[in-house]
């Protein structure tokens, strides 16, 4: 429990020296469309994670039909269709984590020399080259509608985790380290 009340006074202090309070807004719920065939892929996908920018979703996951693990994007509309059913590849790597700052998103994803991270537009196409941002696992991140808070465990043999801050691009700007163990949630801005 310790652990827990750790990591709610660091990602507070670093909320509250970083990153403007907004009081989260949901929408409403949204069924997906019944037509939808589901069916299982050739290869694992894994790793799921989304965000919306307001107007629709994009998902990220690891895909395996390389033989490999690469990280794939797919633009969901509001109606549970996907834009691109078998996505768009991004990069080799695992562990992905996406936020928008409302309009185009940011994609952090791990991969063997550390974490990277690639602003999109909303249909998941890149809007620049990665950016290396440390080392570890990425764990979360959120935005607060004008910069990104990525919060990442530490990378074997270290012995801090890290709270970096993200600019619009994905670049950082500043990072914190932290002693905490684990990550128990995220906070969204907006809805986001």
């Amino acid at each position: 429990m310790a652990k827990y009340h750790i990591l709610a006074v660091f990602a507070a202090s670093i909320l509250s020296r970083y990153l403007f309070a907004a009081t989260p807004v949901l929408g409403p719920e949204v069924p997906l469309v019944s037509g939808v065939a589901m069916r299982s892929a050739a290869y694992d996908q894994t790793a799921p994670a989304a965000a919306s920018n307001g107007n629709d979703y994009l998902v990220a996951w690891v895909d395996g039909r390389r033989l490999g693990a690469d990280i794939y994007v797919s633009r969901v509309r509001t109606d549970g269709q996907p834009a691109e059913p078998r996505g768009r590849r991004i990069g080799a790597g695992t562990n992905p984590k996406i936020a928008s700052a409302g309009g185009d998103y940011v994609l952090v994803w791990q991969t063997s020399s550390g974490i990277q991270s690639l602003r999109l537009r909303a249909d998941g196409a890149p809007l620049s080259l990665p950016h290396a941002v440390g080392s570890g696992e990425p764990v979360a991140l959120v935005s607060n509608g004008s910069t990104y808070l990525l919060v990442t465990r530490p990378a074997p043999g270290a012995a801090q985790s890290t709270a970096t801050v993200l600019d619009r691009d994905g670049v950082p700007l500043r990072s914190v380290p932290g002693k905490f163990a684990s990550t128990v949630g995220a906070a969204a801005y907006g809805g986001r």
